[in-house]
């Protein structure tokens, strides 16, 4: 079952913890199996421009109708789950990486001092 499989690989990921799933599980599963299907996956890419979950949808000329998602899902076949694999994802996100496109979105640093902090805050995390 796609949902099953998906949830392992979040787990293993580090991105779901697997003790977690517990007695939810079915329903984590049945959303996951909604999430996943193509009437949802592509609404999901029409509306946002984001690319879809499902590397069957990356030439589908729905996709048009956003003139985002051709261009995100043409990169698809090679992009990777997003800090996947890292123990401390949550917080080099939540500390590292969203305070740093802050302060350069706002104005608040330039680039280049938004991103050699970030750099020592996330070399530090990954020690």
């Amino acid at each position: 079952r796609l949902a099953q499989q998906l949830l392992l690989r979040l787990a293993a990921a580090g991105q779901f913890p697997a003790g977690s799933m517990g007695p939810k599980i079915d329903a984590a599963m049945q959303f996951v199996d909604y999430w996943n299907s193509k009437e949802s996956q592509l609404y999901f890419s029409t509306q946002t421009g984001f690319p879809s979950a499902r590397l069957d949808l990356a030439t589908s000329p729905d996709l048009a109708k956003n003139p985002w998602s051709p261009k995100f899902a043409a990169v698809a076949p090679q992009s990777r789950f997003y800090l996947g694999g890292q123990e401390k994802f949550a917080q080099i996100d939540s500390d590292v990486f969203i305070p740093m496109i802050q302060e350069i979105t706002l104005g608040k640093k330039s680039v280049e001092d938004a991103t050699k902090e970030a750099d020592q805050k996330l070399n530090d995390l990954l020690k």
